[in-house]
């Protein structure tokens, strides 16, 4: 048997069955067979169940409460709607970091402005990038970077939850890389769709943070637009990205709950410009999805 058949077989029996509504349950477990991405949110499940990330009571417990059955959707809105009780549930509890590590967000600059600087209704321009990129991340020559405790907006990304990487694992990846190409290896090994001219900055973590848990993320906390999520079975208590094109191992990835604003023990840096085109290509996404079940 292969795995794809492997998967669909074992969340019927360990989950479908035991479903309050058996036949709109089945259904929709058929419904999920026609769809790459639908196919990838099922090996994600059958990787959190097997490895026990994810109680098969929960998952249950959101299929009993889905209003449709049509693909992976509907079971994602009932996440939307009941995020702080699904959100960085992993039952492996929360994880440490090497004490000479950071945690650090990667995000472009625009999203960055978008949702903690830009007044609401406002229009980004160019003057307020330029403004944004010199106060907190390249100061001109002789001045300093202002402190991100003035960001007061709550930290938290397209959910109530934040995704992290290690500032350490990030550099060693990068270290012979050329400058200027950093941006888009990064943009590719974090499975990002990219074009052209994007500012990627990263905000880097206090040391020993513990304002809020840490957790390997589960197939619970990737949003529907988070297509190029991957769950996966390893002992280092990090998940890991899926890269974009296929022909760089992924980024180290944890995720937490949001938390009220920054303090200045948080840091702004800029990591480069992207200059290239990038396109997540599904095809890729599902064989790793496939390799990752097969290993377990």
């Amino acid at each position: 048997m292969d795995i794809e058949n492997t998967v669909f077989k074992y969340i019927d029996e360990e989950i479908i069955r035991k479903a309050k509504n058996k036949n709109d349950a089945q259904n929709w477990l058929v419904s999920l067979r026609n769809e790459c991405y639908n196919k990838v949110f099922c090996i994600n499940l059958y990787i959190d169940l097997k490895k026990k990330y994810l109680n098969e009571s929960t998952v249950i417990e959101i299929i009993n409460n889905m209003d449709g059955f049509d693909g992976k959707e509907c079971f994602c809105t009932i996440i939307q709607k009941n995020q702080d009780k699904y959100l960085c549930i992993n039952e492996t509890g929360a994880q440490l970091l090497d004490e000479n590590d950071r945690y650090i967000r990667v995000l472009d600059l625009d999203n960055f402005i978008y949702h903690y600087w830009l007044p609401k209704g406002a229009t980004l321009t160019e003057a307020i990038r330029k403004e944004v990129m010199e106060k907190f991340f390249c100061p001109p020559p002789g001045i300093t970077k202002e402190s991100l405790n003035i960001i007061t907006k709550t930290w938290r990304g397209i959910m109530n939850c934040v995704w992290v990487t290690s500032l350490n694992y990030l550099k060693q990846r990068i270290t012979d890389i050329e400058k200027e190409q950093q941006a888009n290896y990064v943009c590719n090994a974090m499975g990002w769709d990219c074009s052209g001219n994007i500012e990627i900055v990263y905000i880097m973590y206090p040391v020993k943070f513990n304002l809020v848990d840490v957790r390997k993320p589960t197939t619970l906390d990737a949003h529907p637009v988070n297509k190029f999520f991957l769950s996966i079975d390893s002992d280092t208590g990090w998940g890991k990205t899926c890269s974009a094109d296929g022909n760089s191992d992924g980024l180290f990835e944890r995720i937490h709950k949001h938390f009220p604003g920054l303090s200045n023990e948080f840091e702004g840096e800029w990591l480069g410009s992207t200059s290239i085109q990038i396109e997540c290509a599904e095809h890729i996404l599902l064989q790793e999805a496939k390799n990752r079940a097969s290993n377990i």
